[in-house]
């Protein structure tokens, strides 16, 4: 069996779909990142979980040598039959939620690099402009902070003698339009600003 043909059939058939997000359906990269693929447009395109599924299982047999083709594979078997279930589910239970899990993690790898049994890779030029690049237009803490785990409320104290409290810092700006690195120098150094009528600003 030709492989590649029937990849390269799946895919091209379904470019017309627009990329917004939509229930039922996953954004699955044309090149795979493993094998350098980018997150441009242009490699991106929307499957159904099963279209999904199938186009990752041509990649594994194209790439029978992959170890991670493979791997993406089985994880993507284990998560069937009802894959929608599992995205639900994984939302209010993602163990990356769970502070004493994201310590354990994290001191596991601490310990690995330490011992010299992980060693860090130096991203190329292409790489850190594609990630540069993916970051200016949709940086997750720009465009939704609150769900930054580090975003904490905040008491505003203006120089009217009002005070206003904020969910987190972010949201000043979203809503007054005072510049997010004017907030945090008034916070680091508890001062204000009169252009903005600020006195300062303190964490809850």
């Amino acid at each position: 069996m030709d492989y590649l043909k029937h990849y390269v059939t799946l895919v091209d058939s379904r470019k017309s779909r627009p990329l917004s997000k939509e229930s039922g359906y996953e954004i699955h990269h044309i090149i795979p990142r493993c094998l350098d693929g980018e997150n441009e447009e242009f490699n991106l395109v929307k499957l159904s979980y099963r279209e999904h599924l199938i186009a990752h299982k041509l990649l594994a047999k194209i790439f029978s040598d992959n170890e991670k083709l493979q791997y993406a594979v089985n994880a993507m078997l284990i998560q069937c039959p009802d894959r929608e279930k599992h995205r639900e589910h994984m939302k209010q239970h993602n163990p990356m939620f769970n502070k004493d899990i994201r310590e354990k993690m994290s001191c596991t790898r601490k310990a690995k690099f330490a011992s010299g049994e992980w060693t860090p890779r130096e991203l190329t030029v292409k790489e850190r402009k594609m990630h540069s690049d993916r970051m200016k237009k949709s940086n997750p803490m720009t465009n939704e902070p609150w769900k930054n785990h580090t975003a904490k409320p905040v008491r505003v104290y203006y120089t009217n003698g009002t005070t206003k409290d904020f969910v987190y810092m972010k949201e000043i700006t979203i809503l007054t339009g005072v510049p997010y690195a004017t907030l945090k120098y008034m916070s680091k150094n508890t001062c204000g600003s009169p252009k903005w009528g600020i006195e300062r600003i303190e964490k809850i």
